[in-house]
């Protein structure tokens, strides 16, 4: 198991019932409309906090050539609410009816977050971000989680803020999918951080005692937060 990162989240159960939840959208400007995009993307954002969500806007560097947009809440009652008022916006619903278009939504996703202490707001740039989205099997779910948050203590110290998101709705691969995020303040701090990973005796330890059987890897990225 490696480490990893990223961003998005939305309504789940279980051990994050209280926690963060988001709701991630894959947007792809067309040709040469990349900064009325992303003008329509601050405009949106704006909107959107007015109705209770935190906004994040995301270039993705390696591993797509897209932007995120992500709605945060800080626990499911936050999500709900939010969401009746973003239903009977007017000042919503005539802003989108005006909207021109300049890009396509390739994709969505919500999830969880596993901590119930991470307020949405926390997750506001700048900062720079690597994710990996692990495939868990239904039967290993318990021990693989538990070894997130063994890595997530080891990676911390070491430099990294992590943050885990379960899959919800919109996701490929359902609540088989976790989303393993790892940020820093800059690409400095970032290579400064993978370094010291490398020349980290706990984390050869931890890594030799990894079992295959237990999840794979099945999608990495990283980008910068621009909001």
């Amino acid at each position: 198991m490696r480490p990893l990162l990223i961003l998005l989240a939305g309504l789940i159960v279980g051990s994050t019932a209280h926690a963060e939840v988001a709701e991630c959208f894959s947007i792809e400007p067309d040709p040469g409309k990349t900064a009325d995009m992303l003008q329509t993307m601050q405009e949106a954002a704006e909107l959107h906090e007015t109705l209770g969500a935190t906004v994040g806007i995301y270039q993705i560097n390696v591993g797509g050539s897209h932007f995120d947009y992500c709605m945060r809440w800080d626990n499911p009652i936050a999500w709900g609410e939010s969401k009746d008022k973003m239903m009977v916006s007017q000042e919503l619903t005539e802003w989108i009816a005006s909207v021109k278009p300049t890009a396509t939504m390739i994709g969505s996703v919500s999830g969880g977050n596993v901590d119930p202490s991470v307020a949405a707001d926390s997750m506001s740039g700048p900062f720079v971000f690597q994710v990996w989205v692990w495939e868990v099997a239904p039967k290993t779910r318990p021990q693989m989680m538990a070894r997130f948050e063994e890595s997530e203590a080891i990676l911390e110290d070491l430099g990294a803020r992590v943050e885990i998101y379960t899959e919800g709705a919109g996701g490929a691969g359902g609540a088989r999918h976790v989303h393993y995020v790892m940020q820093y303040p800059s690409w400095a701090d970032m290579a400064k951080g993978f370094m010291a990973i490398g020349q980290s005796e706990e984390w050869a330890a931890f890594e030799a005692d990894n079992d295959p059987d237990l999840g794979k890897v099945v999608q990495s990225f990283n980008g910068v937060a621009l909001r």
